[in-house]
């Protein structure tokens, strides 16, 4: 779903690797916001269609509830981390129409390092992972599932650079 929406900024000498979302689990608290505004109405519904403007604001709060949670999962399922060939891409979807990315060539990569903090994040297995370049700022990865599975697929593309003379060896 939404494949192209992903790989339609790959270059084309690259070749996509793996697409990570955000795990679910960061997704539970605005799912429960969502389903409490859409259920509060539920409770006054005796109160609400006593009236014609009552039975507009039931439904006006219904549709502004589910729509708060297509929000919050767009947002969510937008906020990808992509892993390419020759590239790492984090587009961090602030909201519907304000994104931010930044990218990091494999080739430029010191460090991979994550972090599993937490109750929640140790029993579902989702950390930080924080990506050092050799000249820019870290990139820093929340949410990421299974972060070491990840890390080891970074390190694999680095390695296969490398068996392939087409990356610096480190020293």
């Amino acid at each position: 779903m939404f494949d192209n929406y992903f790989t339609q900024n790959l270059k084309n000498d690259e070749t996509l690797v793996k697409i990570v979302h955000k795990h679910w689990a960061n997704f539970l608290i605005p799912l429960a916001q969502a389903a409490v505004v859409t259920i509060i109405p539920f409770f006054l519904i005796f109160f609400l269609f006593s009236s014609v403007w009552g039975v507009i604001i039931f439904f006006a709060w219904v549709a502004f509830g589910l729509g708060y949670g297509v929000f919050q999962w767009l947002t969510w399922y937008f906020d990808s981390f992509i892993i390419t060939s020759k590239r790492l891409i984090y587009i961090d979807q602030k909201s519907l129409f304000h994104r931010s990315v930044s990218e990091i060539s494999v080739v430029s990569i010191q460090d991979v390092a994550y972090e599993i903090k937490g109750f929640l994040a140790s029993a579902f297995n989702f950390g930080t992972l924080r990506i050092s370049p050799a000249s820019k700022t870290i990139m820093e990865v929340r949410g990421v599932e299974d972060p070491k599975v990840v890390q080891e697929i970074i390190y694999g593309l680095q390695e296969k650079m490398r068996t392939q003379n087409t990356m610096p060896k480190l020293k």
